[in-house]
């Protein structure tokens, strides 16, 4: 037994040194065969278009990575560890089998600075490229992934992401020359659909663009809107918006700093709309008067913003009419004192105008105010505090609808004779001084009395009668918002006629035959004039008042001249 052990231990003795020569050698024979790698048959190679192929060595696809390794002095050196950063560069996985089927994995981390570039072997150790190998390979296509630069370009148009009918794309590589990139192709037969887009077409890209062409064509006809650059396009204007499809092409330029060059082109559909436009329909008017602010080619009515000067003391509050939005500013009856000139710049996100508007003051004279109870009435501020404070949440409330929801042709007046009487009337913003008082206020409304006061019987004595003789009609087409009392107008029936502007009636009889969420027609009969209110001389008058969210405004001039509203 002793023996047999003795003998077995000199055999290890004599081998020893052998086993080591040759594990030694295997050793360094596995990790140089990844530096300089030899005795290679196929090599499993990843393309630039993201696939993977089996080539044979000397293929220019294998050869490229194989190069990576060096040879002779300027072969890849062995590091201790590999860079942290190196991690986060492009990675590039190659399976190499050798004579013997024996496979290698080789890992290489490349970034476009050729004296930063690494790989790991098969047996997990890392090797610093050497830079003239990594600058040869980062300049061929087989690169393209370490080039940022080679991803595609994305455009988008109305927020929707386009797919390019054709695209030639290049990319930059480290020696400067342009390679075009494996993202290219000739020709798809597609088309995207934007929705609602407008003549400032906002363009969003990865990659900013040198020039965009387009030729737009009515969808519903094929006839040609434009032809020419995208800047040229703001210029368009447009009642409204149309139906189009878009043949768009998209250009970038060879340049210094970009990385990139190409050309793409795009093809969509939507509904194009002009560059929004503001316009006053008026440029000259006076207090009193309504003008109309009109947007064209307005998305959202809340992006746009006006400011004045002088300042123009009340909010706009656009509604929409047809395609478009509108405005009534009211001039109030002591909006300027002398003649004023105002500058409107209207803007939203994409245009701007400026806007005159010349304002003549409201010059109507004085009326005296006389009744018996002048003074007991007038004393403070309490009546017309108190009808202010009910009346005007309801003459400032906000349309639930436009102007033209009832398609109303004009204004009409309100009783069937235009009459003023000779005694106590007055019109629209007059200054009334109140007999026996300091006190003294601007007419809201316009009064209008009955054609006969009183009847004769046959001895010839005066009844006076409810105004049975004179109808009041609504002036405009509406619905009827508010029917109550108040101490200084009596009766009261409160009209909304869309976007804002209001009508109220005043001084009625107790025959009212409309009720609060009527409907009611130019000229629809709403009660008789009677004697109520403040008025105690029998005249059976009433008076009728406009208001544009809660601003006073003549009627008169709305039944002379109508209230133009474009759809």
């Amino acid at each position: 037994m002793k023996k047999t052990v003795l003998i077995v231990l000199c055999v290890i003795l004599v081998a020893a040194p052998t086993i080591v020569l040759l594990g030694v050698y295997f050793f360094f024979n596995e990790k140089n065969a990844d530096v300089v790698l030899s005795d290679i048959v196929t090599a499993e190679v990843p393309l630039p278009d993201g696939s993977t192929q089996v080539f044979d060595a000397s293929a220019p696809e294998a050869q490229a990575f194989l190069k990576l390794h060096g040879e002779g002095e300027t072969k890849a050196t062995e590091l201790v560890a590999l860079p942290a950063q190196a991690q986060n560069y492009t990675s590039f996985r190659v399976i190499y089998t050798d004579s013997d089927d024996v496979k290698r994995e080789i890992v290489y981390y490349l970034c476009a600075d050729s004296g930063k570039c690494y790989f790991v072997n098969s047996v997990n150790q890392p090797y610093k490229i050497p830079s003239a190998c990594a600058d040869a390979f980062l300049n061929t296509a087989y690169a393209e992934k370490v080039y940022e630069s080679s991803a595609p370009p994305e455009i988008k148009v109305a927020g929707v992401k386009l797919e390019p009918q054709s695209l030639s794309w290049n990319y930059k590589t480290l020696n400067g020359s342009y390679l075009n990139a494996s993202c290219s192709f000739e020709h798809k037969d597609r088309s995207d659909a934007v929705g609602r887009f407008d003549a400032g077409m906002k363009l969003e890209s990865n990659y900013e663009p040198d020039e965009v062409e387009l030729t737009v064509l009515y969808a519903d006809s094929g006839e040609e809107l434009f032809r020419g650059d995208k800047a040229a396009l703001k210029e368009l204007v447009l009642p409204g918006s149309v139906k189009v499809e878009v043949r768009m092409t998209v250009s970038w330029d060879k340049k210094e700093t970009s990385g990139y060059a190409g050309t793409a082109q795009y093809a969509f559909s939507g509904r194009l709309q002009g560059t929004p436009v503001f316009r006053l329909n008026v440029d000259y008017a006076r207090c009193g008067e309504i003008v109309v602010l009109t947007a064209y080619n307005v998305d959202d009515p809340e992006a746009i913003s006006i400011e004045s000067t002088p300042a123009y003391p009340y909010e706009p509050v656009f509604y929409k009419i047809g395609q478009n939005y509108q405005a009534l500013l009211p001039l109030a009856a002591d909006l300027v004192g002398e003649r004023t000139t105002y500058q409107f710049t209207v803007s939203s996100a994409t245009a701007s105008d400026i806007l005159t508007l010349e304002v003549m003051p409201l010059n109507v004279g004085q009326f005296l105010y006389w009744s018996p109870n002048s003074k007991d009435y007038f004393k403070d501020d309490t009546i017309l505090n108190t009808l202010r404070s009910n009346i005007r949440p309801i003459l400032e409330a906000r349309s639930s609808f436009t102007l033209d929801t009832y398609n109303a042709k004009k204004f009409v007046r309100p009783a069937e004779y235009d009459t003023i009487s000779q005694t106590a009337n007055y019109s629209f913003g007059m200054r009334i001084n109140v007999d026996g008082t300091n006190k003294s206020f601007i007419a809201w409304d316009d009064m209008y009395c009955a054609t006969e006061r009183y009847v004769k019987d046959e001895e010839g004595k005066k009844t006076y009668i409810e105004g049975n003789r004179t109808e009041v009609r609504a002036a405009y087409a509406g619905k009827v918002v508010y029917i109550g009392a108040q101490t200084y107008t009596g009766r009261l029936v409160i009209i909304d006629h869309g976007s804002g502007l209001m009508t109220w009636y005043t001084n009625l009889s107790s025959d009212i035959d409309v009720h609060v969420g009527d409907t009611v027609e130019a000229g629809q009969f709403i009660s008789h004039a009677a004697d109520g209110g403040l008025n105690d001389s029998m005249n059976f008058n009433f008076h009728v008042g406009a208001f544009v969210n809660g601003v006073p405004v003549s009627l008169q001039q709305l039944i002379s001249n109508g209230l133009i509203v474009e759809k």
